[in-house]
């Protein structure tokens, strides 16, 4: 096959699985019908319904040893507040 032929087959398969995958349309009559039914639920109701799963509140990450953290380190300046944000969370904001 030519390399335009690949191309054009990727953009129909993108296009097919995407119409798939996409093909439930939000519905606001629903969602607030859902809403009128359910306006006692509670979290156990709701976890129940829909499992979120759990996590965990630390990570405890080693965050030296991430690639360029030294670079962003160095570049930014963390405070030991910024840093233990990171080795607690994996990320700070």
């Amino acid at each position: 096959m030519k390399p335009h032929s690949n191309c054009g087959w990727f953009i129909f398969l993108f296009i097919l699985f995407s119409s798939l995958t996409y093909s439930q349309v939000f519905n606001i009559n629903d969602y607030k019908q859902f809403l009128q039914e359910h306006q006692n639920m509670s979290t156990e109701d709701l976890l129940q319904m829909h499992p979120a799963g759990y996590f965990t509140d630390q990570i405890n990450s080693n965050y030296e040893d991430a690639l360029y953290f030294d670079t962003l380190d160095s570049y930014y300046n963390f405070t030991e507040y910024e840093k233990s944000l990171i080795e607690d969370h994996g990320f700070m904001v």
